[in-house]
């Protein structure tokens, strides 16, 4: 099965949009190339890793950036997108989906979704008051997507189990940069996250952190981010048929903790 690249395109614009995002992607790099060699000439070999970028994001604001765009809502179950309620996103949404920006259980269970689309966090206090009785949802008709991101939380096998025994539904993760773009989503056939080649992309620093570069996050450009995760991008045919890389073996990164900051390659330049 072929990856339908129109849940992120509409078919009749994904050839201008797939040359916009390889503009896109070479003016990072020809900017990033520029950067890296500006140091060098002055001796200033600047590292960045997640850490600075968050706690600075001001260096690195695009000074020109493009309009912020409402973010499409990517679902692995067909014709879900109405009846999908999305809890406490951190990006802008197409206007479609039902967002609770500040849920209670109240408002949750008046929603009557049909999956929920949130940050672990979030889905971790669902699982929680549904358990404890103060949540009384209807029967979920697909499942539950859980976001992940960069200095988010990660989805454990523990909060997979936790909330399969309390709402009785699958589990599917997205991994989005800090725009909310999709850059990898969860196989259903549990082979790993498939990376969206179009949108960005994960690679192994010598340490073994997975370092991201971002190729539609152009307010806060991102290249060669070192992410404070570990994981490895397996180039192999994924068994359900859908080309490009798949990522592997997501989880927090052992070495962070005691690494010195800052120590990567630049990681992060504003355009």
């Amino acid at each position: 099965m072929k990856p339908s690249l129109s849940l992120l395109f509409p078919s009749r614009f994904l050839r201008p949009a797939r040359a916009r995002i390889e503009n896109e992607q070479r003016r990072l790099f020809q900017r990033a190339v520029c950067s890296s060699r500006y140091y060098r000439e002055r001796g200033i070999v600047r590292l960045v890793d997640l850490d600075e970028f968050t706690s600075r994001l001001d260096d690195f604001r695009n000074p020109k950036p493009p309009a912020a765009s409402r973010v499409k809502l990517h679902s692995p179950w067909q014709g879900a997108r109405r009846g999908t309620v999305v809890i406490r996103p951190w990006f802008p949404l197409e206007r479609r989906v039902r967002v609770l920006d500040a849920p209670s259980c109240h408002s949750l269970r008046e929603a009557e979704p049909a999956a929920i689309a949130a940050p672990v966090n979030v889905l971790r206090g669902i699982a929680e008051a549904v358990a404890e009785g103060r949540l009384n949802l209807p029967t979920l008709r697909f499942g539950v997507i859980a976001w992940l991101g960069l200095g988010r939380e990660l989805l454990t096998e523990h909060d997979r189990e936790r909330l399969w025994n309390v709402l009785e539904v699958p589990v599917f993760s997205q991994f989005r940069g800090f725009e909310g773009e999709l850059l990898a989503y969860e196989c259903e056939h549990g082979e790993g996250m498939h990376v969206i080649g179009e949108a960005g992309r994960f690679e192994s620093s010598d340490t073994g952190e997975l370092l991201l570069t971002s190729y539609l996050s152009l307010r806060f450009p991102v290249i060669r981010l070192a992410t404070r995760l570990s994981g490895w991008v397996d180039e192999r045919p994924c068994p359900c048929g859908r080309p490009g890389p798949i990522l592997r073996g997501l989880a927090a990164f052992r070495g962070a903790s005691s690494r010195p900051a800052p120590r990567l390659a630049l990681a992060a330049v504003a355009v």
